[in-house]
């Protein structure tokens, strides 16, 4: 039997969070003494013939309340049982949130069941139904095993039905072997299936790992694999392994890559840390790069890094040794964490930059951190560059923000533009009453109804009706018809029902009925019949019958010949036919409606055209239709 200390030295990867608590010096020599204890009562206790502990006892140890005492009794409890009542534990805690003790007495009786039994800890993982799902068990299941015999787990993983999962699993335990054992490693590489996705993302992970530790073998090995999308993918890996724990040397040793993608993609690698650990060092490397593009490209990659802690000094290094696009790329890159320390600089730099699409994406970026330091002189200096519907919208985007914060400060802001962009200005007004409504509607509609007209009270009313539509469309409506009459109004008249039709189409079509004929209401009744012919094309097509006739109704029939026209074409043509008031609409609903029919079943098209309530004129034309599209 292992003995209870070396669990707990197995689990410590498992238990990150009650690990810190447990390794701290002046716990180690008690735990420890407590452990060994432990281990001799309970051997005597099973040659005394001790029962097994129960749920009743692992419920008890699951309650105590200090983390190195409830480690202490978790390793004591499953260090007495046999496989079976390791499983029959392992299925109660199952039932149970897979966290916090949970998650760690699990990974404590997994530990002993793979030792005591692995195949029978596989089937449980491998079959077990619970609300944690097989993938995390299996993946807690092999984590122990490969730490106890890399070996046979990774020839357990085998049983493992689904792909993904297989292979992450496989790498896994690969990471674990190829440092100590990695012929066996990659021998067991060799066995999978070549040149996947998946089974690349395996190459790429295993040899990093061994080059973290042997990067020159885990190099060698993956030079001498054959020469597939595998051993591209051993290659970056190894590169990238080696790259994070030694970049000179890696960089010094890229000369053996073949020239090509892998080398480029291992030095890009290598600079890339060795950028983030000593910039100066890396701008050496590149002095004694030959080729002028590969300079170009690893200076952005040095500049990027070395940015991240000193901008001012990488834009300098920059300035001077880099051309063009590279050059423009790289001010881009640098203006976020220069604007963070110095957005003033920061504004004045992205002049060196062309206007385009580079500029707009630094502009964003400045103007965001900008306005985390100071909104308002983030908003002047928008307002100060070359209008456009970028800056429009990037000062909406900063106001909606600034409105969270101070919307009173946001509202006087968006006031100042009334005379000077009163576009903006009303965009403005309206960013910052859907920000109040979704905070509070009740204090947002108040705020706009305490507007002067002058102040965009009607902007803002619109705004927050229309906003307050999803949750209470009754009171948007009200709200909507105590506006002034205007432009605006049957603006919001018309998205408020646009909105309230998608959630109740029969309580929208009632709340028509109170709108005078008009732009409004034949607007709205589209909209309406648009959502409802979609959800219940009966009701509302009983609907329409109750419409007097004008254009309201007219724009009706036109949605629900749409639907119509593709299920039932002789209904269509009825509706077509109904139209009255506009010819010009009656005629082209009816051409159209007949076209399809008469492609469909030009005797029945032809029948209706003769029976139908027509003029001479609309019949010899739409026979005309009819006699086109059977020739």
């Amino acid at each position: 039997m292992r003995t209870p200390h070396f669990i707990l030295i197995s689990f410590v990867s498992a238990a990150t969070a009650v690990a810190a608590l447990i390794w701290q010096q002046n716990e180690i020599s008690t735990l420890q003494t407590a452990l060994d204890q432990a281990q001799k009562r309970f051997l005597s206790a099973k040659k005394n013939g001790a029962s097994a502990p129960s749920s009743a006892s692992l419920k008890e140890v699951l309650s105590i309340k200090g983390n190195v005492d409830f480690l202490r009794n978790m390793i004591e409890l499953a260090d007495h049982l046999d496989a079976d009542g390791a499983r029959a534990l392992l299925d109660d805690l199952c039932k149970q949130p897979l966290a916090g003790k949970n998650r760690t007495a699990i990974n404590i009786l997994l530990d002993r069941l793979v030792r005591l039994d692995p195949q029978t800890a596989l089937a449980w993982a491998n079959s077990v139904s619970n609300a944690h799902g097989r993938p995390q068990m299996l993946d807690m299941l092999f984590t122990t095993w490969s730490n106890i015999d890399p070996v046979q787990a990774l020839a357990g993983v085998g049983r493992i039905t689904n792909p993904s999962l297989r292979e992450n699993l496989t790498a896994e335990i690969l990471k674990g072997m190829v440092s100590n054992n990695p012929d066996t490693a990659i021998a067991a590489l060799h066995m999978l299936p070549p040149a996947g996705p998946l089974t690349s993302g395996v190459y790429n992970s295993v040899f990093a790992s061994w080059a973290a530790t042997d990067p020159g073998a885990a190099m060698a090995a993956a030079l001498k694999l054959p020469p597939t999308r595998d051993r591209n993918f051993a290659i970056l890996g190894a590169a990238q392994g080696w790259a994070n724990v030694d970049p000179q040397a890696a960089l010094a040793w890229s000369d053996h890559v073949p020239a090509g993608k892998q080398r480029d993609q291992f030095v890009n690698q290598a600079v890339t840390t060795l950028a983030q650990m000593d910039p100066q060092a890396a701008i050496s490397y590149l002095d004694n790069v030959a080729n002028p593009g590969a300079r170009q490209q690893l200076a952005m990659v040095v500049a990027n890094q070395w940015g991240q802690d000193d901008p001012q000094a990488a834009l300098a290094w920059a300035e001077q040794t880099t051309t063009g696009q590279t050059r423009d790329t790289i001010i881009k890159n640098l203006i976020g964490p220069l604007s963070q320390m110095d957005p003033a600089a920061a504004a004045a730099t992205l002049d060196e930059i062309p206007a385009g699409g580079i500029h707009d994406s630094a502009v964003s970026t400045l103007a965001e951190n900008w306005a985390q330091q100071d909104v308002n002189a983030a908003l002047q200096w928008v307002q100060s560059l070359p209008a456009s519907a970028s800056t429009r919208n990037l000062t909406a985007n900063l106001v909606n923000e600034w409105a969270t914060s101070d919307p009173n400060a946001a509202t006087v802001y968006a006031q100042s533009l009334r005379d000077s962009n009163p576009d903006l200005f009303a965009k403005l007004i309206g960013t910052v009453a859907d920000n109040r409504e979704s905070a509070d509607p009740a204090a947002a509609i108040a705020w706009a109804q305490s507007l002067a007209p002058d102040e965009g009270r009607d902007i803002a009313i619109h705004s927050v009706t229309v906003q307050l539509t999803a949750a209470d469309p009754q009171q948007a409506w009200n709200l909507a018809l105590q506006q002034t009459p205007g432009e605006l109004t049957d603006k919001t008249i018309v998205q408020v029902i646009d909105k309230w039709s998608t959630q109740n189409p029969a309580q929208a079509a009632e709340a028509l009925a109170a709108l005078p004929p008009g732009n409004a209401l034949t607007t709205a009744t589209s909209d309406l019949m648009q959502s409802w012919v979609k959800q219940n094309p009966t009701a509302a097509s009983e609907w329409v019958n109750t419409l007097p006739a004008g254009d309201a109704r007219n724009a009706a029939v036109v949605q629900l010949i749409s639907v119509e026209g593709g299920n039932d074409l002789a209904a269509a043509f009825n509706w077509a036919n109904s139209i009255s008031g506009n010819a010009g609409l009656q005629a082209s609903q009816l051409s159209n409606v007949v076209a399809q029919w008469a492609a469909k079943d030009p005797a029945a098209a032809t029948q209706a055209v003769q029976n139908a309530p027509l003029t001479n004129e609309q019949r010899q034309n739409l026979l005309g239709i009819i006699n086109t599209a059977t020739r």
